[in-house]
């Protein structure tokens, strides 16, 4: 179990494999405050982005894992919809989606390794090799590809952080076909609150089960004096409200992580309002190991120009 307030971590730039400007963000969670091992294929990183200044782009891309994104505040506007004030995506792996040609605001992001065993790619590993591929000159990262120089062996244009990816693991990165063909947006606040079995006071919005890993996510409302136990492995951050997390005191920004088999309390002072984002057990991971022949194919991959 650990416990971490984001009100006492400071913004620190972020790597800017996208395109855009005052990026920075406040890191909760990686392998390295939880003591974890970063190759494990149950891996994950969470983090708040902020983006207060300028366009953010991505281009139409995908990934070998997959990730939440909670809208706190602000607009991220993607090919696939518009993300608001309270509104959750889950980007499964394999998955195309984008581009991606606006973000402003905070956004919640919890990026982790899914169902086809391939893990993710630890976030500092990641910011020490784009260092690295800058320093070698192969070319430049802009508007959130990687553009080779003329010669350079690889793709001429790639998605910048498959082009940091590749660089680390020395291979192509392999994708997995999509359980899901396209991303989920959920309108947290358009979901029911309705009473949790056996919680006096207790309010649930439940806002889908997703994956073979069956990761669940869920929002709580707690009146005065009501109590919500917790146990499944994940992240629980607080949207709202006070009280007692354990023997510990939460508020405003306060984010827990639970691993398997841990389970701690949430009592409410003051009204409060806390989303979970579940993480997949490492037993509903496959120990497969994917070839490129099993990966899907899809020659959208090349559409980066």
């Amino acid at each position: 179990m650990k416990i971490i307030h984001l009100d006492e971590i400071p913004r620190t730039a972020s790597p800017r494999a996208r395109g855009g400007s005052g990026h920075s963000s406040q890191v909760m969670f990686d392998s390295d405050i939880l003591g974890r091992d970063p190759d494990a294929p149950d891996n994950f990183f969470a983090q708040l982005s902020h983006v207060s200044e300028g366009e953010f782009h991505a281009p139409r891309h995908r990934h070998d894992f997959e990730q939440f994104r909670f809208m706190l505040h602000g607009e991220a506007r993607f090919r696939e919809g518009k993300m608001v004030d309270g509104v959750l995506g889950y980007f499964p792996e394999g998955a195309y989606y984008g581009p991606q040609d606006k973000t402003q605001g905070s956004v919640l992001i919890v990026q982790f390794g899914g169902a086809s065993g391939n893990g993710f790619v630890d976030r500092k590993v990641m910011k020490v090799a784009m260092a690295e591929m800058k320093a070698l000159n192969t070319g430049v990262f802009e508007d959130g590809v990687y553009r080779r120089n003329p010669g350079v062996e690889g793709k001429p244009v790639q998605d910048g952080n498959e082009a940091i990816f590749e660089y680390i693991r020395k291979r192509p990165v392999i994708y997995p076909k999509p359980q899901y063909l396209c991303p989920i947006m959920i309108d947290s606040n358009a979901i029911a609150a309705l009473p949790a079995e056996g919680l006096p006071g207790v309010e649930e919005r439940s806002l889908g089960t997703f994956s073979s890993t069956r990761i669940r996510a869920a929002r709580y409302t707690l009146a005065p004096e009501a109590s919500l136990p917790v146990s499944e492995r994940g992240i629980y951050f607080v949207l709202a409200g006070a009280g007692q997390l354990d023997s510990e005191p939460y508020r405003l920004l306060t984010a827990l992580y639970l691993e398997d088999g841990e389970q701690a309390r949430f009592t409410a002072t003051d009204e409060s309002d806390i989303l979970y984002l579940g993480l997949p057990r490492r037993s509903r991971i496959s120990a497969a190991v994917l070839t490129r022949e099993q990966a899907d194919e899809d020659e959208e991959a090349e559409a980066f120009g």
